[in-house]
C-alpha cells in the first residue's frame, strides 16, 4: 500500500494519506468546480506558493485482466506518477525541479520526497506492504467481493507459507494446521469485514483498524477438551515449544508437523522406528517429546514397544500428536505435551449438543483438519476432504465440506488425520522407576 505522509516542521512524520490505486490526487489550495468520483483533493490552505490546483498524483491500477494476479503477488507495486497542474513556483522531487525531461511528471519511489511550492509543505512517499493469508472454507460467492476490496486497497493476499504475512484472513476458523501456525507466530485472524471497513475509511488520515471487533467465528471443531480456544494473538505462543525437541517416527506427521512445531520455537527429528537406539537418541530426557506414531502398524510393533518401555524406565511417556494442537490453542504444556508418566490430559472435544461437556481424562477419535501449506503433507484421496467430530454419544461423524476455495487456487485442500487411537491405561511397572530428571540409561534397558 502506498502513504504519502505529511512532513511536519520539526521533521517528524505526520498524518498520512493513503494512495488508492486507479484513484488521483490533486493537491492545492481551492478544491476545483467538478471532482470526478476517481479524484480526492488534498487542501494546503496556509501556503500560498501553492495553486489552487497545484498538481496531481496518479496510482495507476493494472488493467481489470491482470489485477487478480497482481493482488496475489507480493512483489507487485502500482506505479506513482506526479504531475504538475498550474504550479507558478514548481513541484521538487527530492529537491529536483520537475522540467526539463519531467516537465511533464515523474514516476515516483519509494521514500521519496515531494514539495509543492517553495515553503515546508512537503511530503514523504513510502511503500507499506499489507499481505494477508487468505485460509479456511470460502464460498465462491464470497470469493470476488475479497479480492475486489483487496485490489481497492493495494492488499496483497496469499495462501500459501512462505512470504511474511500481517494477518489472516477467513470466513471462520477450523480447527486446522494452517489455524495453529497463524496463532503459534501471533498473527490475527481477521473476518473479511476487516478488510470491507478499511476500505470505507477516508484516504485522508488513513489507520489499520484494531482486529478484536473483528474476529470471524468460530467452527465446532474450536470447543476443545478444555474449553472455547481464544484466538486472538498471544506472543507467549511464539516461544511456547522452545527448548524442547519433537522425536517423530513416522514421515507423514513429521512433514505435517515440524512447520507448526519451528513456528513455536521447538526443533523436531524424525527417525526410524525400526532402527533408532532409543538410549543414544536419550527418549527420556526432560526436553524430548516423542510423539506416538498414528499408524496401527507402528503402535504395535516390537520397535514401538521397547521405545515405550525405555520411556517408562525414565517416567516418561509418548505424547499423542493431539496434544500438540491443544497445547497451541491453550497455550500451555502443564497437560498436553507434558511427557510425565502420570499426566493424560483429555483430548476430545467437549462439544455436547450445542454445549461444552465438562473435560475428561477419556481420549476420543475427533481429528484435526490438515489444510495443505507449502512444504507440509496434503493427502489426496477422498476420505482428506472430510472432516470428522465425535457427537454426544462418542460416535464419529464425517461431514463433507462444501467448495473449498474452488478455481482461484488448488493449494489450499483438507486433508483429515488418521484416527488415532485411544491412550492406554498407564499401570506402574513392578521395578521401582527412575527419577523423571534422570537422563542416563537404567540398569538393565529393554533390548531394542
Amino acid at each position: 500500500m502506498w502513504f504519502l505522509y505529511r512532513i511536519k516542521a520539526d521533521e517528524r512524520l505526520g498524518k498520512r494519506i493513503l494512495l488508492r490505486p486507479g484513484r488521483i490526487y490533486i493537491f492545492g489550495r481551492k478544491h476545483p468546480k467538478e471532482v470526478p468520483d476517481n479524484t480526492v483533493c488534498i487542501l494546503v490552505e496556509t501556503d500560498k506558493t501553492v495553486g489552487r490546483q497545484h498538481a496531481s498524483i496518479v496510482v495507476q491500477a493494472p488493467p481489470r485482466e491482470e489485477a487478480l494476479r497482481a493482488t496475489m503477488d507480493v512483489d507487485f507495486r502500482p506505479n506513482v506518477f506526479l504531475q504538475n497542474i498550474k504550479a507558478t513556483f514548481g513541484t521538487t522531487v527530492n529537491e529536483n525541479l520537475l522540467e526539463g525531461r519531467f516537465a511533464d511528471g515523474k514516476f515516483l519511489e519509494d521514500k521519496d520526497f515531494i514539495r509543492f511550492g517553495r515553503n515546508q509543505t512537503r511530503f514523504k512517499l513510502v511503500w507499506e506492504p499489507l499481505t494477508l493469508f487468505r485460509g479456511g472454507l470460502m464460498p465462491s460467492k464470497d470469493k470476488k467481493p475479497l479480492f475486489d476490496d483487496a485490489m481497492k486497497l493495494g492488499v496483497t493476499l496469499i495462501d500459501k507459507f512462505g512470504p511474511e504475512y500481517s494477518h489472516a484472513v477467513m470466513y471462520s476458523v477450523r480447527n486446522t494446521v494452517n489455524t495453529l501456525i497463524h496463532l503459534a507466530c501471533a498473527k490475527p485472524i481477521v473476518s473479511p469485514s476487516w478488510l470491507r471497513a478499511l476500505v470505507e475509511q477516508e484516504d485522508d488520515g488513513f489507520q489499520l483498524l484494531p482486529t478484536e471487533r473483528y474476529v470471524p467465528e468460530l467452527d465446532e471443531s474450536m470447543y476443545g477438551p478444555m474449553g472455547t480456544v481464544d484466538i486472538l494473538p498471544n506472543v507467549e505462543r511464539k516461544r511456547l515449544f522452545l527448548g524442547r525437541c519433537f522425536l517423530f517416527f513416522n514421515g507423514d506427521q513429521f512433514t505435517k508437523l515440524e512447520p507448526l512445531i519451528r513456528a513455536a520455537k521447538g526443533r523436531a527429528l524424525q527417525f526410524e522406528l525400526k532402527t533408532v537406539d532409543p538410549l543414544e537418541e536419550r527418549v527420556g530426557a526432560v526436553d524430548r517429546i516423542v510423539v506416538r506414531p498414528d499408524k496401527k502398524t507402528d503402535a504395535e510393533s516390537t520397535a514401538f514397544k521397547n521405545v515405550e518401555q525405555v520411556l517408562a524406565g525414565f517416567e516418561r511417556r509418548f505424547v499423542y500428536e493431539r496434544e500438540i494442537y491443544w497445547a497451541i490453542y491453550y497455550c500451555s504444556t502443564r497437560e498436553y505435551c507434558n511427557a510425565q508418566y502420570d499426566v493424560l490430559p483429555p483430548l476430545n472435544s467437549t462439544m455436547v449438543d450445542g454445549a461444552l461437556a465438562e473435560p475428561t481424562l477419556a481420549a476420543a477419535v475427533g481429528s484435526v483438519d490438515d489444510a495443505s501449506m507449502s512444504g507440509a503433507h496434503a493427502a489426496s484421496n477422498d476420505a482428506s476432504n472430510a472432516s470428522f467430530f465425535s457427537d454426544a454419544s462418542g460416535r464419529v461423524i464425517q461431514q463433507q465440506p462444501q467448495d473449498a476455495l474452488g478455481p482461484l487456487t488448488s493449494s489450499l485442500v483438507p486433508a483429515m488425520d488418521a484416527p488415532q487411537p485411544s491412550p492406554p491405561r498407564i499401570t506402574r511397572p513392578a521395578a521401582q522407576p527412575q527419577s523423571p530428571r534422570r537422563v542416563s540409561p537404567p540398569q538393565q534397558p529393554a533390548p531394542v
